[in-house]
C-alpha cells in the first residue's frame, strides 16, 4: 500500500472514530441532562408538596385560633352574664334573709341537716350578720323543726363568726360532720355547675370542629 492510500486510510479511520466518540458524547450528555431534568422535577415536586403542606398546616392553625379565640368570647360573656346574674339573686337573697319567710327556710335547712346527719342532737353555727335574728327566733325555729321531724330534738345555736349571706351549717355536737347549707354554698354550688356545662359545652364544640 502506498503511502498516499496509507494516508488516506488513516483519515478515514480517525474521521470514524471521531464521529462515534460525538455519538457516544451526544448519548451520555443526554442522558445526564435528562437524569438533571428528572431531579430538579423531584426536587420541585417535594418542595411544592413541602409548600402545601406548610399552607394547610397554617391554614389549620389559623383556624383553630380563630375558633378558639371564638370560644375564649363566647366564655368571657357567658361568664360576664352569670355574673350579672348572681349579684342578682345575691340582692334577692338579701332581702329573703328580711323577709317574714326566713324562719320557715332555716327550720327546713336544718331539718335537712338533721336527716342528711341522721341526728337529733345539732349544733347549728349562723352567719354574724343573722345574730340578731337568731337571737329572736331560736325558740321558734327549734319548734318549727319538732313539728317537721315529728320528735324531740336539740340545738345549740352558735354565732359562726363568719359573714356568709343566709342559710345554716348543721353540725353533730362533736363537730366531726358537717352539712352547709348557706345561701352562698347554695348559690355557689348552681354556679359552678352552670359553668362546668358552659365548659362542656364549649369543649365539645371545639372537638367536633377540629
Amino acid at each position: 500500500m502506498s503511502i498516499e492510500a496509507l494516508r488516506r486510510e488513516i483519515l478515514s479511520t480517525a474521521e470514524k472514530e471521531k464521529i462515534r466518540i460525538l455519538n457516544d458524547a451526544e448519548i451520555e450528555a443526554k442522558k445526564i441532562v435528562d437524569e438533571a431534568n428528572e431531579k430538579a422535577l423531584s426536587i420541585i415536586e417535594r418542595k411544592r408538596a413541602y409548600i402545601e403542606s406548610e399552607l394547610k398546616n397554617r391554614r389549620e392553625v389559623a383556624i383553630a385560633v380563630k375558633r378558639l379565640e371564638g370560644r375564649r368570647m363566647v366564655y368571657e360573656q357567658l361568664i360576664k352574664l352569670l355574673d350579672e346574674v348572681r349579684q342578682g339573686v345575691l340582692r334577692e337573697l338579701n332581702k329573703l334573709r328580711n323577709s317574714d319567710d326566713y324562719l320557715d327556710i332555716i327550720s327546713r335547712y336544718i331539718v335537712e341537716g338533721l336527716k342528711e346527719l341522721n341526728i337529733f342532737e345539732a349544733k347549728v353555727l349562723f352567719s354574724s350578720l343573722d345574730k340578731e335574728f337568731f337571737d329572736r327566733n331560736s325558740k321558734k325555729i327549734t319548734n318549727n323543726v319538732i313539728k317537721m321531724v315529728g320528735r324531740d330534738v336539740k340545738l345549740d345555736f352558735i354565732d359562726s363568726g363568719q359573714n356568709f349571706l343566709g342559710g345554716v351549717i348543721v353540725c353533730d355536737k362533736e363537730e366531726n360532720t358537717f352539712y352547709v347549707s348557706t345561701f352562698d354554698g347554695r348559690l355557689n354550688r348552681i354556679f359552678e355547675e352552670r359553668l362546668d356545662e358552659i365548659l362542656n359545652i364549649l369543649r365539645g364544640d371545639v372537638n367536633e370542629g377540629g
